[in-house]
């Protein structure tokens, strides 16, 4: 019989990894194309906030699935909150921005 909690649980982490080689490719990619420094594109916030969504992913999909003992439970857990949080301000920063900067205003 198929596990499908473990299948879901499962493929968080596996999302989560999928969206950081897409944002670490798409930003590879832009620098060179650019002609900017790797470690400037990744300080964007074009790179940020996919990179705490997939590392959110991969730590709730390590916490739910990977991890057998109650402390490494705790550890990914507080690892997804940390990421999580960071998420949250990220998004909240962009919605300040949009609201402060006159070429978003309809």
């Amino acid at each position: 019989m198929i596990d499908w909690w473990m299948v879901a649980a499962n493929g968080l982490w596996i999302l989560g990894l999928s969206v950081l080689l897409a944002a670490f490719s798409y930003h590879d990619w832009l620098a060179g194309r650019t002609g900017r420094r790797r470690r400037d594109s990744f300080k964007e916030c074009s790179f940020r906030f996919p990179w705490t969504t997939g590392m959110f992913l991969v730590c709730a999909g390590w916490g739910l699935g990977q991890a057998a003992r109650w402390w490494e439970k705790s550890l990914w857990f507080v690892l997804a909150g940390w990421f999580g949080w960071e998420m949250c301000r990220l998004v909240a920063a962009a919605y300040r921005r949009s609201k402060t900067d006159p070429a978003h205003q309809g």
